[in-house]
């Protein structure tokens, strides 16, 4: 693949790449200059079939002949003649678009993925030289894989692991593999060699061979007797963020790793300032809804639900709260779901009468949702 319109993103830093959208087009390339061309024109006159009564060869000999042919087509070296490759070097004739990358299948196909605007993976293409056109395969595609004799596929499909045969015109009824893969580790052992491994990469690879000044044997009985005290990921990269700062240079980074997964709790906001007034949680401020920007919602504003500013809210979810309660307590865990809120009209709040009380149901938005 290669593209005429990358050049602005090239340069990443730049605000150039800002505006950059660049397309590809997919090439085949004669890698020997005594190969025709794969689009040379075909002949429209029908080809006269052999009459097979009259072949001497047997079915045993036709299938030995076909297999010493086969034989030598796989023993064939490869032969790349430069001089002159560029000429030797021809578009697929399929349209430019944003495609990612490129496998090869069976004899005459390619696979190519192609990214599709407001969808998730990328549209698997299927390009046959025989046809000279590219047909979608399966869609919906997160990654995938081609055997080296490119008879199958392993593609991750929504989610799902696939294998797929690339003989066919489509990937749909591929067979779905179950994964469920196990694996045991020493976390304590695993950490050790990452920090000597990281250790030695610095000492071997940096540009400097003086190290900045700094002497790395130094610098590793420094840091050494701390390793075998970890306990934790991010233990690790803070003591490898402490031995790349030994070396003073920019743009050399410590990130990445395996931590464990933690739940993260998302409080569910009402899109209101809150107020303490006569022990109660009094709504000083709501916030509008900005309709021309999608996912900016004001919960409290929706319409029909008539909610003004100095209002009380006396309960959420049929507890009945006061000034004395953390209100967002009762909002924890609860972004994007419904929940009741109970509420009171600011004029009657000494009333206490179970008529004067307002329920709703409002849909809660979590924190990134309010700026």
């Amino acid at each position: 693949m290669a593209s005429k319109s990358i050049a602005l993103g090239s340069g990443w830093v730049n605000t150039s790449a800002m505006t950059s959208n660049p397309s590809y087009a997919a090439y085949v390339v004669n890698l020997d200059k005594k190969d025709t061309s794969p689009f040379k024109p075909q002949s429209d006159e029908e080809e006269i079939k052999k009459d097979d009564s009259k072949d001497s060869l047997t079915k045993k000999d036709k299938k030995d002949a076909l297999k010493k042919d086969k034989k030598k087509e796989d023993e064939k070296a490869i032969t790349i003649d430069f001089d002159g490759i560029s000429r030797r070097t021809f578009a697929l004739g399929i349209p430019e678009r944003d495609y990612w990358f490129l496998f090869a299948g069976p004899k005459g196909t390619v696979f190519i993925a192609e990214n599709t605007p407001n969808k998730r993976g990328a549209t698997l293409k299927k390009y046959t030289l025989k046809d000279q056109k590219a047909k979608d395969f399966i869609t919906n595609v997160l990654g995938f894989t081609i055997t080296p004799n490119g008879k199958h596929m392993l593609a991750r499909v929504n989610e799902r692991w696939k294998v797929i045969e690339t003989t066919g015109n489509s990937g749909k009824s591929g067979k779905i593999l179950k994964v469920k893969l196990q694996m045991k580790l020493d976390r304590i052992a695993e950490w050790e060699q990452m920090f000597e491994e990281a250790y030695r990469y610095e000492e071997d690879y940096f540009y400097d061979p003086n190290m900045h000044g700094r002497d790395w044997k130094v610098v590793y009985k420094r840091y050494a007797p701390s390793v075998p005290f970890i306990k934790h990921r991010a233990d690790l990269t803070y003591i490898l963020d402490q031995v790349n700062g030994e070396l003073s240079v920019g743009h050399s980074f410590v990130r990445g790793g395996d931590f464990p997964d933690i739940e993260r709790s998302q409080v569910g906001l009402l899109g209101a300032d809150l107020v303490i007034d006569k022990n109660r949680w009094k709504i000083n401020r709501i916030y509008t809804t900005e309709s021309w920007n999608p996912g900016l919602s004001g919960p409290l504003d929706a319409p029909g639900l008539k909610i003004e500013e100095g209002y009380y809210i006396v309960g959420i979810n049929g507890k009945e709260i006061s000034a004395d309660d953390n209100i967002y307590e009762y909002l924890d865990e609860q972004a994007k779901s419904k929940q009741f809120c109970t509420l009171i009209a600011k004029q009657t709040l000494k009333v206490h009468g179970k008529k004067l009380f307002y329920q709703l149901e409002v849909k809660m938005v979590c924190a990134k949702e309010l700026g």
